[in-house]
């Protein structure tokens, strides 16, 4: 809004609150003419026209910063705004993705591309990738919205043009463009981003090295006075992923031939992108005395945790909203499964109890965090009792932030010649979600006589097999070492000795040589199994909750129950969708990877057929 625009209602206001940024972009010329982008050069749309916010500072008008980070579902997406522009100010709220799995700040080195310096001004072949990006991100993610953002007018027409190739090439994800009515796909510069955002945003730097091997510090509007601030607003569009496609690294970027801050910006951008450090954060983080005392509590808990197997991260994440100790998912040690908070320094910087018992965990566990308080008087009159609470939370089963499921395979066949009245009336036949399927839940076998006192080690070799049939029978099939736990959790041993893991993996052999149960590599089965279920095991804890604890045939029946019931699904949602069956509430790319190798086998034994690009039953199905 210019001074100008808003001069008539400032006026009729007994009083006037301006909320604003100055570290954004104010207005540019470029609005006052949108629609004709191709009429306007990098060099005339870099004038800042000046804000109504920026005349009420002037002015010293009373001011406060709003400080708590709400939007981005990682905090990498916000790390590098925050050091660079903000002075490290914004509360900023770690994420349980810390390995930036599925969100956070991605980066491509594409060193194979060329910018066309003093020619096109434009990398092609970078624009490429984007464009490949963007048609892989429709098929695979399409219930995520996308924007894509380069840094000039040229290398975005370039992205227009090579998208426009790939779309009338393959029209199987032509659906996807015109999914998202509230949040449509873009393909923007820097100067019209400006109050956008979207779930994945693709990068496309442009500039770069030359076909010389140079890198020009030129960036177009980023050299310019408050060019800095242009970089703000195009690295903070993305709600849950952002991803960097550039020939350059930050290596490049020689900070002594340029003064300008926009470009020491993008260095530092590029810095995090690529290798995850800013270097001013272990600085930034120390602290005095009295939290050097809260430290040592936490160091504590952060031990005996570690005694009982798991890694440990001591307040994770870029900013000040972080958690005191997140405890690692064992099988994705990249991704915390708990978040313990302790009564520390974080606790007593709280600036009321609304914000410490109630604001802080809502946003926390909005993001997908389970969260522990660990309070230091109890943790003194009682050790051990505290420490087997954290382990139950450890185990409890995990509870997900309701999410999206993936949209509907879209048609192959290219869009109807019908107005757009009509044609948004077309209906087939939509995919079941999860929820619609009748799976039962997994059952963990209960022992009704077990030794007393833990002591498994003095248990007979028959009551071992006796217990580990039992187990079999209720969970076939089940993994050897699942049913090795079972037996030991259900006798109160958490890790079995050499000897007593000696004596049931002897239990097991005795049992499979003499035909009580089938072994198939890895996993114990009942005998008289020839079809297993597809079993829920949401409701298991994390250490029982991995994806190598099922087995290739359980995994294939979830895949042909999805299959069956959608008339056609693409490979990766039948993948994602199978996962869910089972109880895995996100499908990381390693289990899409086991899935792609159960459905490959699928493909060659006839269970499934591909029918253009879609996985169907195949006719000797037995489903």
């Amino acid at each position: 809004v210019k001074p100008v625009d808003a001069l008539g209602a400032v006026m009729r206001g007994g009083q006037v609150v301006v909320v604003g940024d100055s570290q954004q972009l104010p207005p540019t010329p470029f609005f006052e003419t949108a629609g004709q982008v191709e009429e306007y050069s990098d060099d005339e749309v870099t004038s800042d026209i000046e804000s109504i916010l920026g005349l009420f500072a002037a002015q010293n008008a009373p001011s406060r910063m709003l400080r708590w980070h709400y939007r981005s579902r990682h905090d990498s997406l916000i790390a590098v705004s925050n050091h660079e522009f903000y002075g490290g100010d914004l509360v900023l709220f770690p994420s349980p993705d810390a390995g930036r799995v599925e969100t956070g700040l991605f980066y491509h080195h594409l060193p194979d591309t060329v910018y066309g310096r003093g020619t096109t001004g434009t990398n092609p072949l970078e624009a490429e990738a984007v464009a490949r990006a963007v048609m892989e991100h429709a098929q695979t993610r399409p219930e995520l919205s996308l924007g894509v953002a380069a840094f000039s007018m040229a290398q975005t027409r370039e992205l227009l043009d090579r998208l426009d190739e790939l779309r009338r090439e393959d029209q199987s994800a032509e659906g996807f463009f015109s999914s998202h009515p509230d949040e449509p796909f873009f393909v923007k510069n820097l100067e019209t981003v400006q109050g956008d955002e979207r779930d994945v945003i693709l990068l496309s730097i442009g500039y770069g090295r030359a076909e010389d091997g140079r890198v020009d510090l030129n960036f177009g509007p980023l050299n310019r006075e408050g060019g800095e601030r242009r970089l703000n607003v195009l690295i903070t569009r993305a709600r849950r992923r952002c991803e960097v496609f550039t020939n350059m690294t930050e290596d490049d970027i020689d900070l002594g031939r340029t003064n300008s801050r926009g470009v020491r910006a993008l260095r530092t951008f590029l810095a995090f992108a690529h290798r995850g450090v800013l270097e001013s954060h272990d600085e930034e983080a120390k602290s005095g005395g009295e939290a050097q005392q809260a430290t040592r509590f936490q160091k504590s808990i952060s031990e005996v945790i570690k005694e009982n197997g798991y890694l440990v991260a001591e307040s994770p994440g870029w900013g000040t909203g972080t958690v005191d100790l997140a405890v690692s998912d064992p099988e994705q040690p990249g991704r915390y499964i708990l978040g313990i908070e302790c009564d520390g320094p974080s606790y007593d910087s709280a600036r009321s109890a609304r914000d410490r018992d109630r604001l802080r965990p809502q946003v926390l566990e909005g993001l997908g965090w389970r969260l522990h308080r660990a309070w230091s008087p109890e943790w003194a009159s009682n050790p051990q009792r505290e420490l087997e609470r954290v382990l139950e939370a450890i185990d409890a089963p995990e509870v997900q932030p309701p999410e999206e499921l993936p949209a509907e395979p879209v048609d192959s066949a290219s869009p109807p010649e019908q107005t757009p009245e009509i044609a948004g009336e077309i209906i087939r036949d939509a995919v079941p979600a999860p929820e619609d399927f009748q799976v039962t839940e997994y059952e963990e076998a209960k022992l009704s006589s077990k030794p007393a006192n833990r002591d498994l080690a003095a248990a007979s070799a028959r009551s071992l097999e006796r217990w580990t049939e039992k187990v079999v029978q209720v969970e076939s099939p089940v993994h050897v070492s699942e049913a090795v736990r079972r037996v030991c959790t259900e006798s109160g041993v958490r890790r079995p000795s050499k000897r007593v893991q000696a004596a049931l993996d002897d239990a097991v052999a005795e049992l499979v040589r003499s035909g009580r149960v089938s072994r198939r590599g890895d996993f114990l089965w009942s005998t008289d199994m020839t079809q297993p279920p597809v079993r829920d095991r949401s409701g298991l804890p994390a250490t029982s909750r991995k994806l190598e604890l099922v087995s290739d045939e359980e995994m294939a029946e979830a895949i042909c129950l999805v299959a069956g019931r959608s008339y056609g699904i693409t490979q990766d949602q039948a993948s994602v969708r199978a996962a869910k069956l089972l109880g895995f509430s996100r499908a990381t790319q390693a289990i899409k990877d086991r899935f792609n190798s159960v459905i490959n086998g699928l493909l060659s034994e006839g269970r499934l057929e591909a029918d253009g690009g879609l996985l169907v039953i195949g006719e000797s199905s037995d489903s």
